[in-house]
């Protein structure tokens, strides 16, 4: 991925990232994950991050890939 390149997403019908685009999302968000600064090992639970946490890895994530801030509630 090209630094200061954004990459527009493209979505299936069910809101899932598809295509090469949908790999890459992907694999960035591995990466994420095991990076223990970023996602430490000791918080097993998404929701035990604290805000400021949560934000700076959405601000990551927004910073790689063009992504609709706006989502669809699956009943």
């Amino acid at each position: 991925m090209s630094p200061g390149r954004t990459i527009n997403m493209q979505f299936n019908s069910r809101n899932q990232a598809i295509g090469k685009e949908g790999r890459k999302l992907s694999s960035f968000l591995g990466i994420l994950a095991r990076n223990p600064k970023l996602t430490p090992l000791n918080i097993n639970d998404w929701r035990s991050f604290d805000g400021e946490q949560k934000n700076k890895l959405v601000e990551l994530v927004r910073r790689k890939f063009s992504i609709p801030a706006y989502g669809k509630v699956i009943t």
